[in-house]
């Protein structure tokens, strides 16, 4: 009896160990709202035969390829309670509306409302909280009071008053459907058939099916467990975790694809994974890295993965990766020993050893643990307060070591017969012996002291350490390492500032790394470039560890790089970076250690693993490459959608072309864009599925797209060509009447200029005109004033000639009476006085010649006395006369006769 019950106990712990124990379980990575841009809650989860992922959202339909959210909103903004994939359409339910999502020629997703074709049909505030395919191919849109079915073109409505269905499964393509209040049942021919009475699954309702092959299937009732059914009775499941089921309310269920899994999710506990035996294989709430406990929908992908939707956001679990995580009661790791007695973890808290899913802390490591290896038949570890030798849960100090730190320590072989060990720490250097397999104290070593965080050894024995601060070392000591033969202190490498550095250990060659570019640490002539491989990876790099002749792990701030030297060449093959396990690394001290072909990663507060001989899960069929979108930004910065499909769409801009490939495992794909045309021949490569061209050139472009994974494979590729246009301003035809507008131009600006050129040479000739004839006016001027002066000196003459006449005449030396006196003195005076006798004539008819005669000499001024002896007239004629001319003049009484004649003209 006391064996029955030491048994029974044995197997009551065997049962209950593993639900408590920690183990490498699979990653984890929650989605928050913040991440995919939706609201908190997520009710259900589909993918598409791409592999496209799919979300019923508070705020509608998510999709998410691994690298790209998308939120697709419902007409008018409804819930997206239900979501299902069925080729190239996702069926989705809402509050009184169901329908499917397309892609349009665009890319974008366009709804078509299936409810909108019921005819007849009174609505009882249906929500759509499942969608289902059936075996005859038709869809199955289920609320809590009625349910729809649709065969591709007609929707039909069923709604039994009495028998409101709570949910419906599908199992081998049957549906199978939870009366509230009532029996379970089958669904045929539009009725429902009851299998079961709600008191043999104790009363409870079923709230998920699991299909699990050779016609059985477990159903997964609320409160009571699980239980397996043939088809026609069930009985009770039973697991390791039944009580926390009962408690924690099972809401949703689904298996691995492998079979090998039953995942349960629960109202208050989170998710489950159970094996088929019903042993608890890992868990996750929110004491585990799960945000949220309440779990609203469950999916298995095609990779393995297991996706829950949550009251809060979405979660990831990883199962179909080579990647593991342990977490316990750890802080920062920064190193990892496994071992046949456990495996180590030395953290900043103190050395752990992980053995059975338990963890213990090593007796004498608390504080600060740098480093544990095992050197020979010993395991040490480097802590703050002195060198430690551990043996299972116990750790003793070095013999000789004292209390002095331990950063970093190597193995230093002189010889077979000496074997030591060189350390580092805050201050000093010590060397440690190999005696009869066992490691104690040699010496100090002189002539060096300061603080050191990484130590290695080249292949000529001269130590390089580095600086916990700035710079690094190069030690030379004497054959029996007791003291330093040279020392150098490189504060920098190359032309950067001093800055920390960082010593590793790559393919046999002492690395440094300075966060900008990698060296190699040259013994002869210093630190060299070391291009090849900084060109690959930066130089952000903290540390490399060895995994075999041609890979190595290396380490930065942010995560971990998996490198291979194959044909001459470093290649990367794996990325990892630390967020992927939900947790940081240290951004000073990051280490990966490799074991029998697995990897740990140290982390903040747990350990990742990594089998680098698994696989990936191999899928039916590879996913196609396609194009989620593809679009222009105008000069204004508006974007214009292209399609994705047909014959050359026109780009007006700046052009991006968005691609989509399921990757939710951080697998290293890589994205290559080959862009042909309008002259160019480009290849662009890029970790994520996008692509950007700004300033092409005028023309058509061919761009082939593909994919490929770590080992440069081929995976998926595409074509997608497109034009950029002219604009229509600088379009052939407007060329043309460029051209002729420009031809009109030249031909006009000629003509301008032309006729510039006549004007200003016709200006020129009119100035020139001008300047002759002002030349020839004052040429005409001088020679009318000669003229003048000659005609004035002539009608001096003449007058002086005409006055002799007269003198003459008065002096009695000529006829007066002579005609041709007369006549030459008529002349004379004619042309000294203008006309003089003419005028008078014309404005005095009346005058006789006598009169004429007489007024001649009146205009000469001549006295009374001098007219009368030219005249040969008596004084009182010449007075009459001159009476009779003042009347025919009708001179006033006082004129003077003579002014007047002077005067006239």
């Amino acid at each position: 009896m006391r064996n029955l019950i030491a048994l029974s106990i044995m197997l009551l712990a065997c049962r209950v160990l593993p639900l408590n124990a920690a183990r490498f379980v699979p990653v984890l990575t929650n989605y928050t709202s913040l991440d995919y841009d939706g609201g908190l809650q997520n009710w259900s989860i589909t993918q598409d035969k791409g592999g496209m992922m799919f979300f019923g959202n508070n705020a509608g339909m998510l999709s998410f390829d691994g690298y790209n959210w998308q939120m697709i909103p419902l007409p008018g903004n409804g819930v997206a309670r239900s979501v299902l994939a069925d080729g190239h359409r996702v069926y989705v339910g809402s509050y009184q509306e169901f329908g499917y999502f397309e892609r349009d020629s665009f890319g974008q997703y366009q709804f078509t409302s299936l409810w909108k074709r019921l005819k007849g049909f009174k609505p009882h505030d249906d929500e759509i909280w499942n969608i289902l395919k059936g075996r005859d191919e038709h869809i199955y849109f289920q609320s809590f009071c009625s349910w729809f079915e649709y065969d591709g073109q007609h929707v039909s409505a069923h709604y039994t008053p009495r028998q409101l269905p709570l949910y419906f499964f599908q199992i081998d393509g049957d549906i199978y459907v939870q009366l509230i209040d009532g029996p379970f049942c089958l669904l045929r021919n539009g009725r429902y058939v009851p299998l079961m009475a709600r008191s043999e699954l104790g009363y409870d309702d079923v709230v998920a099916t699991i299909p699990l092959g050779q016609g059985v299937a477990l159903l997964c009732t609320e409160y009571h467990g699980l239980y397996r059914f043939d088809g026609k009775h069930a009985i009770p499941f039973a697991t390791a975790i039944d009580s926390r089921l009962r408690k924690e309310q099972v809401n949703r269920a689904t298996i691995t694809r492998d079979g090998h899994t039953i995942v349960v999710g629960t109202i208050m506990g989170g998710v489950y994974g159970i094996d088929r035996q019903g042993q608890p294989v890992w868990h996750y709430d929110r004491d585990n890295m799960l945000q949220n406990n309440t779990v609203l929908g469950l999916y298995t992908d095609v990779d393995d993965n297991v996706w829950a939707a949550l009251d809060t956001g979405l979660a990831l679990i990883h199962r179909g990766s080579p990647y593991t995580l342990l977490t316990g009661p750890m802080g920062m790791v920064y190193d990892v020993l496994n071992t046949a007695e456990g495996m180590y973890i030395a953290t900043n808290q103190n050395t752990l050893l992980y053995k059975d899913g338990l963890f213990g802390s090593v007796a004498g490591t608390q504080g600060q643990n740098w480093h544990i290896s095992r050197f020979g038949n010993q395991i040490i570890v480097g802590n703050n307060h002195g060198t430690r030798v551990v043996s299972s849960d116990q750790s003793h100090a070095m013999p000789g070591s004292g209390k002095a730190s331990s950063t970093a320590i190597r193995r230093y072989n002189v010889s077979e017969d000496n074997d030591y060990l060189v350390e580092a720490s805050y201050f000093k250097l010590r060397v440690y012996r190999n005696i009869d397999g066992r490691w104690v104290f040699n010496n100090n070593i002189q002539g060096f002291s300061a603080p050191v965080r990484q130590l290695e050894i080249d292949n000529h024995g001269v130590l390089w350490g580095s600086n916990m601060n700035k710079g690094c070392y190069r030690i030379e000591l004497t054959a029996d390492l007791r003291r330093v033969a040279r020392l150098r202190y490189y504060p920098a490498l190359g032309k950067d500032h001093a800055s920390q550095i960082h010593v590793m250990k790559i393919r046999g060659e002492v690395v440094l790394s300075n966060g900008q570019q990698l060296f190699i640490a040259d013994d002869k002539h210093g630190p060299q470039p070391f291009t090849s491989l900084s060109r690959l990876v930066g130089g952000s790099i903290i540390s490399a560890t060895t995994v075999d002749n041609s890979r190595f792990w290396l380490t930065t701030p942010k995560g971990y790089v998996l490198i291979a030297y194959e044909n001459g060449q470093y290649r990367q093959k794996l990325n990892v970076p630390a967020r992927f396990f939900g947790m940081e690394c240290g951004d000073n001290l990051n280490n990966v250690r490799v074991f029998n072909n697995v990897a740990f990663f140290c982390l903040n507060g747990g350990v990742g693993r990594m089998d680098m001989a698994a696989t990936m899960p191999a899928r039916q069929a590879r996913p196609a490459l396609i194009i989620s979108s593809a679009y222009f930004t105008d000069t204004g910065n508006k974007r214009h959608n292209m399609p994705i499909n047909g014959d050359r769409p026109d780009a007006k801009g700046d052009m991006t072309i968005r691609l989509s490939y399921p990757n939710y495992n951080n697998a290293p794909l890589r994205f290559l864009f080959h862009l042909k045309g309008a002259g160019l021949d480009m290849e662009t490569n890029s970790s994520r599925p996008e692509i950007h061209y700004s300033s092409l050139r005028y023309g058509s472009y061919e761009l082939e797209c593909s994919v490929r994974d770590a080992n440069d494979n081929v995976l998926s590729t595409l074509r997608y060509a497109f034009r950029y246009p002219r604009p229509l301003f600088l379009s052939y035809p407007m060329l043309l009447v460029y051209l002729i507008l420009l031809l009109t131009g030249v031909y006009l600006l000629i003509r301008w200029r032309a006729n510039k050129l006549l004007r200003r040479h016709m200006l020129r000739a009119e100035a020139e005109r001008i300047r002759q004839e002002l030349a020839l006016s004052e040429k005409q001027r001088i020679i009318d004033g000669q003229q003048k002066q000659q005609l004035e000196q002539l009608l001096q003459d003449k007058g002086r000639e005409i006055a002799t006449m007269a003198m003459d005449t008065v002096a009695g030396r000529e006829s007066r009476h002579d005609d041709a006196y007369w006549k030459l003195f008529r002349e004379n005076f004619d042309l000294i006085h203008k006309q003089f006798f003419r005028h008078l004539r014309e404005q005095y008819p009346s005058l006789t010649p006598n009169d004429l005669k007489f007024c001649a000499y009146l205009r000469l001024n001549l006295s009374t006395k001098d007219i009368a002896q030219v005249t040969g007239m008596s004084v009182r004629g010449v007075e009459g006369a001159r009476y009779r001319l003042r009347k025919k003049f009708n001179l006033a009484e006082g004129a003077d006769l003579a002014a007047f004649l002077i005067d006239f003209k």
